[in-house]
């Protein structure tokens, strides 16, 4: 049976986009400083990676290795790389 790759830059309609495709976004809020407050911080970060499927019924193949998504543990890393790197932009008080 043959075998496709699948991704964000080559989908197929029998695959579900979430098997090679996420996005987390990470928005810090502010306030307390009255008109002062700085608007929300929104971060966005996509996860990609090619799997391999069926052409014919979509079904993701076991057959060939699929690029694997971030770990649960690396995209906790990222979203706190994230939170730190907006610390830089939060008003402090003098």
């Amino acid at each position: 049976m043959p075998i496709i790759r699948v991704d964000a830059d080559h989908p197929n309609e029998l695959v579900d986009p979430s098997a090679y495709s996420h996005q987390i976004n990470f928005v810090v809020k502010y306030d307390g400083a009255g008109e002062l407050t700085p608007k929300d911080n929104v971060q966005t970060i996509d996860f990609k990676r090619t799997v391999t499927a069926s052409p014919i019924t979509g079904k993701r193949s076991s057959k060939m290795a699929s690029t694997p998504l971030l770990s649960n543990q690396i995209k906790n890393h990222l979203a706190m790389w994230l939170f730190l790197s907006c610390l830089d932009t939060m008003p402090t008080r003098r």
